[in-house]
């Protein structure tokens, strides 16, 4: 039997009718429907979700967890179980447009070494694009917003990393995610292990999803837990990812900017001592999954840090007048140091 070219992940938690519109949305994309293969992974639900698709879609695989296993892990699951040349991982608050796939995989197959290609994101609940499709990390693992790409723009944008529904090439990767992580920093683990390997990533701004936004995670009310993850996260991307010599470069700046989040958002201060401590106590495993990303280095830091920013936040979070002049001196400061250490990093 031939297999699929591209295999369409979702992952569902208690999102019956969620996953219903989504669905419907798939069943009408400009896409041969015998070059698709769609699985859904249901991470435990008990809403009925996995018997309604089941009788609803028959043509879609259905591989039900018996317990929450997180965005992380559930996805993998799928991923492992896929065939396709290209897979693409949805959650289930999004509706996809007609031409989303077959645009992206225009895009994956202009050159060979572009690795993920992501769509364009329609924020319902904002009623606009979001600008995060042309954002790029700073070096701390914050969103920074990039001046150089009109939100309009028609042209394949090179980015960091990719966001929700991207698609990717199958033999890159066993899997995208670390189990561990469980939920959020996920997408930039998944995009910066693809560029480690030495592979491209762009947005193809003429695929289109539309995003209703964590309606899967306001469903757990458990929001202190999920600041956690956040905080804890992005700390692993850091200490994982960068090679030896650059994290000695940056070492101090990310000593500063440590103290300088916890004093521009005090409230958030006890979930990031638990994040501190939760690395501190695990750091014999965070050294052996450093050592594991590292094994598959193919091109240097340099290559990469040439697509983030030095600047510690984006000024443009700040509203209160006093706040972004501070934000503002931090980010040249931090500018200045990467300079001085010869750190190149995107200009914006």
């Amino acid at each position: 039997m031939k297999n699929p070219d591209v295999s369409i992940v979702i992952l569902n938690y208690n999102g019956k009718y969620l996953t219903k519109d989504l669905l419907d949305s798939i069943k009408k994309i400009d896409f041969p429907k015998n070059e698709l293969e769609i699985i859904l992974v249901d991470n435990g639900s008990t809403d009925g979700s996995v018997e309604f698709i089941n009788k609803s879609y028959p043509y879609v695989e259905i591989i039900a967890n018996k317990e929450n296993l997180g965005f992380d892990e559930g996805m993998n699951i799928g991923v492992r179980a896929s065939r396709g040349k290209y897979v693409t991982m949805l959650n289930n608050d999004i509706i996809v447009d007609k031409n989303w796939l077959k645009e992206l995989v225009k895009a994956i197959e202009i050159k060979e070494n572009i690795g993920i290609v992501e769509p364009r994101i329609y924020n319902k609940k904002a009623g606009r694009y979001t600008i995060e499709d042309y954002g790029t990390t700073s070096l701390f693992q914050t969103l920074i917003f990039r001046k150089d790409v009109k939100i309009d723009t028609k042209e394949y944008v090179r980015v960091f990393t990719a966001s929700s529904a991207c698609l990717f090439k199958r033999n890159i990767l066993e899997v995208p995610f670390d189990k561990d992580y469980f939920a959020y920093g996920e997408d930039t683990y998944f995009g910066w292990l693809v560029r480690l390997k030495g592979y491209e990533i762009i947005t193809a701004p003429l695929s289109v999803i539309y995003h209703i936004g964590s309606a899967t995670i306001s469903k757990l009310n458990k929001k202190r837990y999920f600041n956690f993850l956040a905080e804890r996260n992005k700390l692993l991307n850091i200490l994982t990812f960068y090679e030896l010599r650059t994290l000695l470069k940056i070492m101090p700046l990310l000593l500063l900017f440590i103290l300088f989040v916890n004093l521009y958002n005090l409230k958030l201060i006890p979930i990031r001592l638990r994040a501190y401590w939760w690395v501190l106590k695990n750091f014999r495993h965070v050294l052996i999954k450093r050592k594991i990303i590292q094994a598959q280095r193919k091109v240097k830091d340099e290559e990469i840090i040439s697509l983030m920013s030095c600047k510690f936040v984006d000024e443009k979070n700040s509203k209160n007048g006093f706040i972004k002049f501070l934000v503002g001196i931090a980010n040249a400061f931090s500018c200045l140091y990467c300079r001085l250490v010869n750190i190149n990093f995107f200009i914006i």
